[in-house]
Parts: C-alpha cells; structure tokens; sequence
C-alpha cells in the first residue's frame, strides 16, 4: 500500500466499515479464508522496509525486460519452502511505529495477535 504521505491504517474504521450490512459478503469471504475481524487481518503484517532491508539484502530484482526470477519462480511452487520462508522473513519483523491507530485497547489487541 504505497502513498506519498506516511501510511496511517485505522484498525477501529476498518472494523466499522467490515460490519456494515454492505459489507456482509467482504467480511463473509474474509472469515472464510480466517480473517474474521480487521485484528486478525492485520496481524498478518510482514514489516516495513527497514525491517526486512537484512533479510533482502543481495536479492536480485526482477525487471520488465529480464524475466529471470519469474520463470525460476514457477519451479518452486511445490517446493514446500514456503512456511520456511514465512518463517524467516517474520525474524525481521518489529512492531510498527505509526502505521496503525485506533483505539488503546484494539491496538494492544492487535500487538499482542501479532507478536504471539
């Protein structure tokens, strides 16, 4: 989710939009898939640039006109690496500063999901 200014995600107004009657069948897919309420979605979270700057360091990039890593990629779709990777990318992960508001309670809420 880029911007030009420093992104800022509500929790609480994610959660009163996800209760909307027009929003019955998001939050309907979304539980589906274990994400009942904007907590568990956002518990998910994966870091910013600064915390996995490490982990990426020496990574090859991939570009329009060289298509490398999107032709290695298809080779390691059954390779079962990826809780492995999960695993190790969540290593870098710090709790964000400033990037979720919201209420003091749903935020230590969200905090303590994800960094269980």
């Amino acid at each position: 989710m880029g911007q030009l200014e420093p992104l800022q995600i509500n929790v609480d107004e994610v959660q009163q939009r996800m209760n909307r009657p027009d929003y019955a069948p998001v939050l309907e897919s979304m539980s589906e898939v274990a994400f009942p309420n904007a907590i568990a979605l956002f518990s998910t979270y994966g870091g910013q640039k600064a915390d996995l700057g490490p982990w990426l360091a020496g990574a090859e990039l991939n570009y329009d006109r060289d298509l490398r890593l999107q032709y290695l990629g298809e080779w390691g779709i059954n390779s079962r690496l990826e809780d492995f990777i999960y695993r190790q990318m969540m290593s870098y992960r710090r709790p964000p500063a400033n990037l979720f508001t919201g209420s003091p309670e749903t935020l230590q809420a969200l905090m303590s999901t994800m960094f269980q």
